[in-house]
């Protein structure tokens, strides 16, 4: 993982440049490794974003019929009551 064949024989093992060149070659897999989950998750996240969207927008539609029913019932009843008083 870390490339040892790429390092030169002639640094000593806790040299400045071995580190740079191992740290260089582990950050950049692991940037590559976090690219290509976040292509993976990417579709993943967004079809349950967008369930999760859908459904929130059906249950406001229905509270909004229920309330806008509420209201026609509690119109009428009061349209009623005025009129036979």
């Amino acid at each position: 993982t870390y490339g040892h064949s790429q390092l030169k024989t002639g640094h000593p093992v806790r040299s400045a440049i071995h580190k740079q060149l191992n740290g260089r070659l582990v950050l950049r897999w692991v940037t590559t490794w976090e690219s290509l989950l976040l292509y993976v998750l990417q579709p993943f996240c967004s079809f349950h974003l967008h369930c999760l969207l859908a459904t929130m927008a059906q249950y406001r539609v229905k509270k909004s019929s229920i309330l806008i029913s509420e209201i026609r019932d509690e119109s009428c009843v009061s349209h009623f009551t005025t009129r036979r008083s």
